[in-house]
């Protein structure tokens, strides 16, 4: 089974030191990563954000040479938007990057934040728990366009919308993609940290300390003592009851 215990979202960082507002979207971000876009005051890039003075300088996209959930969610966002993207690449935890000779691979989201670091003009997608780790790295962040048109910045107020706008859709299993959402005030590339766990424990011992520490996961582990130290929001309340009823099934 895999169990809903948080929301989590993916940050879109960028090394642009004099530039403190940028809007990105998926149809941007594929052309940057299909080698198409190679500046920062690209045409595309400055449509999208007037009045913000770009740098001439050239774009390093950064991207993970390991299998990653990261991956999957950023090719997912990339998909959604633009459809020659999603014919040509898709989405998935590893794909055929086309080949970029700008381009910079990273392993890990240290690796990620390390890279774009180095390398003034990078953008990278890292998970919003490294939120901190980017800030001190000096990483600006963009504002990313949603399914209702309008760009917004991961925080904790536009996670929560994302997830929000997800929990009619959100079925029975818990398994659900919540990327470029129309709820209003949305944050696009939003997903559940998920417990991965077999319903059929070696004892009953097992199951019952098990299903104790993923209860107490979705109940006071959701609190924002715990969930804050990762930058991650609590489950909507009508996806805590699909959890709980998840945990439930667990036996020996």
């Amino acid at each position: 089974e895999n169990i809903p215990l948080a929301v989590s979202a993916q940050q879109i960082s960028v090394n642009l030191p004099d530039v403190n507002t940028l809007k990105l979207n998926g149809t941007v971000l594929a052309g940057i990563y299909q080698g198409t876009i190679r500046s920062w005051d690209d045409g595309a890039i400055a449509k999208i954000n007037p009045g913000v003075t770009l740098p001439r300088l050239k774009i390093v996209p950064v991207r993970r040479s390991d299998s990653s959930g990261d991956t999957f969610l950023f090719t997912s966002y990339l998909s959604a938007q633009d459809p020659a993207w999603k014919s040509a690449l898709a989405f998935g935890t590893t794909v055929a990057w086309p080949h970029v000779t700008s381009e910079v691979s990273a392993k890990g989201n240290s690796g990620m934040v390390a890279a774009c670091q180095a390398h003034p003009g990078c953008v990278a997608y890292i998970g919003i728990s490294y939120e901190d780790k980017t800030s001190a790295a000096g990483l600006g962040q963009a504002e990313l366009l949603n399914g209702a048109g309008s760009y917004e910045a991961p925080t904790a107020t536009t996670i929560s919308a994302g997830a929000d706008g997800f929990t009619g859709e959100t079925p029975a299993g818990g398994t659900i993609s919540m990327i470029n959402g129309s709820a209003a005030g949305s944050y696009p590339i939003v997903n559940y940290e998920y417990g991965i766990v077999s319903t059929r424990q070696h004892s009953a011992a097992k199951a019952q300390t098990l299903k104790a520490f993923l209860h107490w996961a979705i109940t006071t582990g959701n609190a924002p003592a715990y969930l804050s130290k990762v930058n991650f929001q609590p489950l909507p309340s009508s996806v805590v009851s699909i959890s709980s009823a998840l945990i439930a099934r667990i036996s020996s």
